[in-house]
């Protein structure tokens, strides 16, 4: 009822059945019939209108069939011709918007392929989409035969405004189309039926406790504002999704604007992005920008309120207002959905670039920048920035998911020492070549440890990392080693974290080659996994051993660095108290070992790790440290000052067991003089300065394109 193919498809069938083909009509037509068919009613006794049957001619009554015929099959003929919906303090037939029309193009996909359509859309506010996935649903429940229509919003109150979309619609549908409503109750868990044909919808709430949908088995399902609900691993994973059994007769929409980086809908994103595409999740990934809905961003009235100013001359975007037309002419343009509405060579129209530069100019003023990117994204990037500003931009993390190495290794830990409870299940296990690794203690006591490798693709979304060593590179001979250890208490979310960096000297940046991380194993027991990181990277160390870092808060790290003290691993970091205005290292007498987290070893550990991530001077290559990386925020406490810390819900043990293998290393250095070696030319050569500006450039071709009649007005 949605892709063409389908539509044909059905039509074919149906001349086959029945004798004769449907035939479209015109919007005109469609008016001038249903102004005939009002001038056909007469009063009753009580001055109320109804349709004499005396009235009905064959002709009438292969209108009535026609229409029915079509709007059964054809879902766009339908919303065209008979749906209405109220804005603006008015009442009108629906006509597609921009956005809504890249929507209806991935649905008509879906149905072509005879896939499920069960879509996680992630939107810029008012771009009509709830309005358009209600008719949806009502075109469902009016003429498909036993469809169970399950809709629902963050609240009462919101889901109250969706059903009066449904209302609206069912208001002015001609009498004669849809079948004769069985049921309608609009208070509590409210329900419409029609059990003509054995269909019905049921509205329900996100703020329910109980599973949405559970009790029934919907086949059209209309979600909106989810990232608000109050349990959506409840009410969703574990009610919904259990209850939705995929196949073509499925229609899901899950919709929503971003509500931080965190939580059931951001994680549900990110893992649909990755997964969808790879046959490895169910739900669609589609983000819809705000510059899809030319028609109210801007409207008429607002350019004629603030119109573009001349009173300089020609008005030219700021900074600002050029990266976001890079940015959002680069989403559209490689954004395979959006090409196909707007075209590949899409330029913002210049209305746009100043309804964008006016109102983020405002939000700056009023410091509610974060929440205008939020509702008004031009990726979806944007559409899930949280209540905080993030510590690193999102040029450092585009930086990083380019350049990180991908192809990772994965082995368990095994051997002395190691309770069996953590070896792996022999199913895990793969074909892969065993490395051993031996060690003789201070005892002359000889210990062995074994990699085991294990199968699974890191890279994919259903991967779980926990308890498990990536090795993105092995030991090299020549290579120097840091070992960060940000121990947990081994009791659900407090984790553990091993870091193993090689470090980098003069113009070379440290890497990341090796981490571990568990939420199960004690702060007694991970000394032996840093033990057995250590001996293997330091195998090649003839002099010395890899620098081991460990993080002493609360004493967590007590027990782990004296066990490796007492197996002979020696080197680690010297605690320095820095003058705090000089920031000199002050000396000591009898300097601690490990890292010790205060009020001023805090800020100075993470401001540094973020200098060396953001400059290239530190190499990021696991995806969960680069996740923890993108979930880290600039909080600000209850006395006013600031502070790094994860979102909530996320982590941050990964960044601190890197941040502290590469301070370990690096305090003391000289940035200037190693950028210097990075940068440097030749005595006799000029200095080159590049006066261009930093953001990359989007060559508009003057394609005509879907936007061509919002740009001249």
């Amino acid at each position: 009822m949605y892709a063409e193919s389908k539509i044909l498809e059905k039509l074919d069938r149906f001349k086959e059945k029945y004798g004769w083909m449907p035939e479209q009509h015109s919007v005109e037509e469609v008016d001038r019939v249903n102004d005939f068919f009002k001038s056909l009613y007469v009063l009753d006794k009580n001055g109320e209108e109804y349709f004499d049957d005396s009235q009905w001619t064959p002709r009438l009554k292969r209108w009535v069939e026609n229409e029915r015929a079509l709007c059964a099959m054809d879902f766009e003929y339908y919303v065209t011709r008979y749906h209405y919906i109220a804005a603006k303090n008015d009442i009108f037939r629906f006509k597609f918007r921009g956005g809504q029309r890249v929507l209806f193009q991935v649905i008509q996909d879906l149905e072509k392929r005879d896939h499920s359509i069960e879509i996680q859309l992630l939107k810029a506010r008012q771009g009509g989409f709830s309005t358009f996935t209600e008719a949806m649903m009502t075109h469902r429940a009016l003429f498909t035969p036993g469809v169970k229509c399950a809709i629902a919003s963050v609240d009462d109150q919101k889901t109250s405004e969706m059903m009066t979309m449904m209302y609206t619609a069912l208001e002015h549908i001609p009498w004669w189309l849809p079948p004769t409503q069985t049921k309608d109750k609009r208070s509590g868990r409210a329900l419409l039926g029609f059990e003509r044909i054995g269909s019905s919808i049921v509205i329900q709430s996100g703020s329910m406790r109980t599973g949405i949908g559970q009790g029934t088995t919907p086949t059209a399902i209309h979600l909106s504002e989810v990232s608000d609900y109050t349990d959506a691993l409840t009410q969703i994973e574990e009610g919904l999704f259990k209850a939705v059994h995929p196949g073509p007769h499925i229609l899901m929409i899950l919709e929503s604007t971003g509500n931080g980086n965190a939580g059931w809908w951001a994680n549900q994103w990110r893992a649909n992005k990755e997964g969808y595409f790879k046959g490895r999740e169910r739900l669609y990934p589609l983000f819809i920008p705000w510059f899809l809905t030319p028609e109210l961003y801007p409207s008429e009235d607002w350019i004629r309120e603030f119109p573009i100013p001349t009173e300089y001359g020609r008005w030219e975007p700021n900074e600002n207002t050029r990266r976001t037309i890079v940015k959002c002419e680069a989403f559209a343009r490689n954004s395979e959905s959006l090409v196909r509405v707007v075209g590949k060579n899409w330029a913002m129209p210049r209305e746009q670039q100043w309804f964008w530069e006016f109102n983020y100019e405002s939000a700056l003023r009023r410091r509610t920048e974060k929440s205008w990117l939020r509702h008004m994204p031009c990726d979806d990037y944007d559409a899930l920035i949280g209540e905080n500003d993030s510590v690193f931009d999102w040029g450092t993390i585009y930086s990083i998911q380019s350049s990180r190495k991908k192809s990772v290794e994965v082995y368990a830990v095994i051997g002395d020492g190691i309770a069996e409870r953590h070896e792996p299940p022999p199913i895990e296990a793969s074909d892969g070549r065993r490395i051993i690794i031996p060690w003789k203690t201070p005892g002359d006591v000889r210990l062995e440890w074994i990699l085991l490798p294990l199968k699974g693709e890191p890279e994919e979304s259903t991967f779980k990392p926990l308890k498990k060593l990536l090795i993105y590179e092995h030991p090299q001979k020549g290579a120097m080693y840091s070992i960060g250890v940000d121990p947990g208490t081994g009791v659900g979310g407090d984790r553990t974290a091993i870091n193993v960096t090689r470090t980098g000297y003069d113009a070379l940046p440290d890497t990341n080659v090796a981490e571990f991380a568990s939420d199960d194993i004690s702060n007694v027991e991970i000394y032996v996994w840093v033990a057995a990181m250590t001996a293997y990277y330091g195998q090649y160390m003839e002099d010395s051993q890899p620098r081991i870092v460990i993080e002493q808060r609360r004493k967590y790290g007590d027990s782990c660095y004296h066990a490796l003290k007492l197996h002979g691993f020696r080197n680690h970091h010297k605690f320095r108290e820095y003058d705090k205005k000089t920031l000199r290292p002050v000396q000591q007498s009898n300097q601690r070992e490990g890292w010790f987290t205060n009020a001023w070893s805090r800020p100075l550990l993470l401001g540094m790790f973020k200098y060396a991530v953001d400059n290239g001077w530190y190499e990021v290559n696991s995806r969960w440290l680069l996740e923890e990386i993108e979930g880290l925020e600039q909080k600000t406490t209850e006395s006013g000052a600031t502070r790094m810390d994860h979102m909530q819900g996320k982590h941050d043990d990964r960044i601190f067991a890197a941040a502290m293998a590469y301070f370990t290393l690096h305090d003391l250095d000289v940035m200037a003089e190693r950028a210097k070696k990075k940068y440097s030319h030749g005595d006799d050569e000029p200095m080159e300065i590049d006066l261009r500006p930093w953001y990359p450039t989007v060559v508009n071709s003057g394609a005509e394109d879907f936007f061509e009649q919002f740009s001249e007005r």
